[in-house]
């Protein structure tokens, strides 16, 4: 399943992805340009209906130059399958979906999600925040014990 949507998130075209480069270029100026890379992450998720984690990049134009962009597309199916189940995808979905995640964040928040993609046969991709290339400083128990509530 991971080989059908990288190939066709290799085949989405510039008006598709647009919008999601806009998004984390914070730049709405920015159009895709040139190739994509899509590759899987090797994170495994616990989540019943997960199809695929991807990081997907390229570049785009911007009216300051070339950037770079990338984000990370999770795939999942939420057909009766998947559903009531324990880590059921529905859960994520809606969390993203609703403003559960716009307070206040005292200091820590989620991955931000740039899109929600509804397709046919029960599959949702988010296009959710790239946080590989981000370091900080290593958490104490305290920031685990903060995290947690």
């Amino acid at each position: 399943m991971t080989r059908e949507i990288t190939d066709r998130v290799l085949n989405l075209n510039s008006s598709d992805l647009d919008p999601i480069v806009q998004a984390v270029l914070n730049d709405d100026s920015a159009t895709a340009t040139g190739s994509l890379s899509c590759e899987p992450t090797g994170a495994q998720s616990m989540g019943a209906g997960t199809l695929a984690i991807l990081k997907v990049g390229g570049q785009a134009r911007t009216i300051t130059g070339e950037k770079s962009w990338s984000v990370v597309l999770k795939a999942m199916y939420t057909g009766e399958a998947s559903r009531g189940r324990r880590n059921d995808p529905l859960v994520e979905i809606n969390a993203y979906d609703s403003d559960l995640f716009d307070g206040e964040n005292n200091g820590m928040r989620v991955a931000r999600c740039y899109r929600i993609d509804r397709l046919p046969d029960d599959e949702v991709w988010l296009w959710i925040e790239d946080l590989s290339g981000w370091i900080g400083p290593p958490w104490d128990s305290s920031d685990y014990e903060r995290a947690s509530e």
